[in-house]
């Protein structure tokens, strides 16, 4: 299940690096099926982090580093949601310091200031 979840989730990395997430072609026409104002394949992806890594941190605390059962329900969602919020203020510095001008091209956020922050969409 671990390797299972693992290839979905650089799957859809593979397939987002083909082209930008904001142009992914699946999530155009996820737009255009849904009837959305944006492309919400990088929300996808980003969701994807914490869904699909999940149990296999879980396993590695588990079967590898032999923690209990109870820590390791928790420890995979505290290292989710740290890594998360690193990369995305790594993301934010590098755009806002090499890409000053392109920045909102480079993130990908459509027009959409709150991108990283939002949970769900409204549109």
């Amino acid at each position: 299940m671990t390797y299972l979840l693992i290839c979905i989730y650089l799957g859809l990395h593979v397939y987002g690096a083909q082209y930008t997430y904001a142009e992914n072609p699946f999530g155009n026409w996820l737009k255009d099926y849904f009837q959305m104002s944006r492309n919400h394949y990088d929300r996808i992806v980003h969701f994807s982090f914490g869904f699909l890594l999940a149990y296999p941190i879980r396993e590695f605390f588990i079967r590898w580093l032999k923690f209990p059962k109870i820590v390791s329900w928790y420890l995979p969602v505290e290292i989710t949601l740290s890594v998360s919020a690193f990369y995305e203020l790594i993301e934010w510095s590098v755009a806002d310091i090499f890409f000053t001008s392109q920045g909102d091209a480079y993130l990908g956020t459509q027009g959409d200031i709150w991108d990283a922050q939002k949970i769900y969409s409204q549109q």
